[in-house]
């Protein structure tokens, strides 16, 4: 595999593999919590990475204007971990789910 080919395979294997229904699901359970000024773009963001850890999210939203408390990002991440499903990809073999 070339060095490109790698790079590229460890950006994808960055996004999370969930079905459509688990990530409408972890959707409305964070807009559930009703933290202040989170807004549809950022709760995207959050389900297009899946963190699994405060730091990882954090990380994710230090690119936007919005603070949000220790205690909702605990709560946000709790949600990401149920959802999350592990599914790294190769070079040959690729998985979708599209329930």
């Amino acid at each position: 595999m070339s060095f490109r080919a790698g790079k590229a395979l460890d950006y994808i294997n960055s996004f999370a593999v969930t079905s459509k229904k688990k990530h409408s699901e972890a959707k409305s359970q964070i807009e559930a919590l009703n933290v202040p000024r989170l807004k549809d773009v950022h709760i995207s963001k959050i389900l297009d990475f899946m963190p699994k850890s405060v730091n990882e999210l954090g990380v994710i939203l230090q690119g936007y204007t919005l603070t949000v408390t220790k205690d909702n990002m605990a709560k946000i991440v709790q949600i990401t971990k149920n959802v999350w499903i592990f599914c790294p990809l190769n070079h040959n073999v690729y998985i979708f789910d599209n329930q």
